[in-house]
C-alpha cells in the first residue's frame, strides 16, 4: 500500500510534467467554468481549441521524428531550450566561416595565389586631346580603323586631355572618359596589360602628366600588370623627317606653286617642347624655303610669319592645320571670318588665303608613324628590353 502522502507528492510531480497544452486546456476549463470568472462564457470552447492548435505544434516542434518514433513520450524543456542553442550557435560558426571564405578568396585570386589566373587580356587606350566638332571626327574615325587592322586581336578605348571638351560633351549627352577615368575601367574589366598611345602632337605638359599618372595604376595590387605608352608624333628628328615627308607627298596640294607659300598651324604649347615646331620649319624650309609653320599659343607667332610673308611679297598662301585634327581652331582661329583669323588677316595684307581643312590623322602616312612607334614598343617588350 501506498501512503497518502506518496500519492500526494505524485501528484504535485505529475502535475508539474504536464506538458503546455495540458496546461492550457486546464487553464481554458477554468476559466469557463467558473462562474465568477471575467472571461465571456464562450471562452471554454475557445481556449480548448487553442489549446489543441498549440498541442499539435508543440509536439512538432521539439519531439519531431524523435517523438513520433516513441523515443520519449514527452520531452524536458530543458532539452527543448538546448536543442534550439545548438542550432543557432551551429549556424553562426557556419555563417562566419563562409564569410571568412569569400572574403579572403578574392585576395588569393588576385594576389598570384590562384592555379588559375584571370586570361590574359590585351587593350589599347587611344589618348587626344579631344574635339567637339562632329566633321572633325573622322580623323578619329581613320585612326581607329587603321588601328584595328594593324592590332586585330586588341580592344579599342578612347579618352580625352581635355576637360573643357569632356564637359562640353557630357553636356551634349555624349560621355568620354579622362585618361584616368578610362585606365580604372580597363582595370577593373581585367585587363591585365595595357597600350595607352598618345595622339598628341608633341610630348608636352598633358603628354607628362599622362605617363605620370598612367604608371601609378602599374602600381595597384591587382590592377594593371603592364602598361606600354607610346610617344606622341614628333619626338625626335626620325619622326620629323617622316612627318614632313608625309606633308610633300600627301597633305600640300597638287595644285600649289612653288610661289605660293605653305603655312601650317599648329597649337603651341608653354611647355619647352613647344620648340619643335621652330625645329620643324628649320626642316621644312631646307627643303622648301616657302613653307612656314606658326602657333595659335606658341612660337613661331602667326605675326611673325606674316612679316615674313610680306617681305617675300608672297601672294598666295595655303593655310593647313597642324594638329590631330581639324576642329575649333582650324575652322574659327585659322579659316574664320572674325578680323582675327589667319585668313582674314592674309587678305587684309593682300595676300588670297586657301584653307585645307583636314587634320593630320586624316593621312594614312601620318598614322602610320603611330603604329610603326606601338609595334617597335611591343617588339622591344617581347625581346625583354
Amino acid at each position: 500500500m501506498r501512503s497518502s502522502g506518496y500519492r500526494a507528492r505524485r501528484w504535485n510531480r505529475d502535475k508539474t510534467q504536464q506538458p503546455l497544452s495540458c496546461m492550457l486546456s486546464s487553464i481554458g476549463k477554468t476559466c469557463s467554468e467558473d462562474r465568477n470568472s471575467p472571461y465571456p462564457v464562450g471562452m471554454k470552447w475557445q481556449a480548448r481549441s487553442a489549446a489543441d492548435h498549440h498541442n499539435k505544434h508543440i509536439h512538432a516542434f521539439f519531439l519531431g521524428n524523435a517523438g513520433q518514433a516513441g523515443l520519449f513520450s514527452e520531452p524536458h524543456p530543458w532539452r527543448c531550450v538546448m536543442r534550439k542553442m545548438s542550432a543557432v550557435l551551429l549556424s553562426s560558426v557556419f555563417l562566419t566561416a563562409l564569410l571568412c571564405v569569400v572574403s579572403v578568396a578574392p585576395a588569393f585570386a588576385y594576389g598570384g595565389h590562384s592555379k588559375n589566373p584571370p586570361p590574359k587580356k590585351d587593350a589599347l587606350l587611344l589618348v587626344t586631346f579631344g574635339t567637339s566638332v562632329q566633321s572633325a571626327q573622322k580623323s578619329f574615325e581613320h585612326i581607329e580603323k587603321k588601328m584595328q587592322a594593324a592590332f586585330p586581336n586588341t580592344d579599342i578605348r578612347w579618352a580625352y586631355t581635355s576637360q573643357i571638351i569632356r564637359r562640353k560633351l557630357a553636356g551634349e549627352g555624349k560621355m568620354i572618359d579622362s585618361p584616368e577615368i578610362a585606365l580604372a575601367r580597363l582595370m577593373d574589366e581585367g585587363y591585365r596589360e595595357v597600350t595607352l598611345q598618345s595622339l598628341h602632337i608633341l610630348p608636352g605638359a598633358e603628354f607628362h602628366a599622362l605617363n605620370s599618372n598612367a604608371r601609378k595604376f602599374e602600381e595597384m595590387r591587382g590592377g594593371i600588370r603592364k602598361i606600354r605608352i607610346g610617344y606622341p608624333l614628333l619626338m625626335d628628328n626620325k619622326s620629323m623627317d617622316q612627318v614632313l615627308e608625309v606633308a610633300f607627298k600627301s597633305i600640300i596640294p597638287d595644285e600649289r606653286k612653288a610661289e605660293d607659300a605653305v603655312l601650317f598651324m599648329g597649337h603651341g604649347s608653354h611647355h619647352p617642347a613647344d620648340a619643335i615646331y621652330s625645329a620643324m620649319m628649320y626642316k621644312a624650309q631646307k627643303r622648301d624655303p616657302n613653307c612656314f609653320v606658326g602657333t595659335v599659343e606658341g612660337s613661331p607667332t602667326f605675326e611673325e610669319i606674316l612679316d615674313q610673308l610680306k617681305a617675300r611679297g608672297v601672294k598666295k598662301a595655303y593655310l593647313i592645320p597642324f594638329m590631330t585634327v581639324a576642329g575649333d581652331h582650324s575652322i574659327n582661329d585659322m579659316s574664320g571670318k572674325d578680323p582675327d583669323s589667319w585668313e582674314s588677316q592674309l587678305k587684309k595684307a593682300g595676300i588670297k588665303a586657301v584653307p585645307v581643312l583636314h587634320g593630320l590623322a586624316e593621312y594614312d602616312g601620318v598614322v602610320d608613324v603611330w603604329i610603326q612607334r606601338l609595334k617597335a614598343s611591343r617588339e622591344r617588350q617581347h625581346r625583354g628590353k
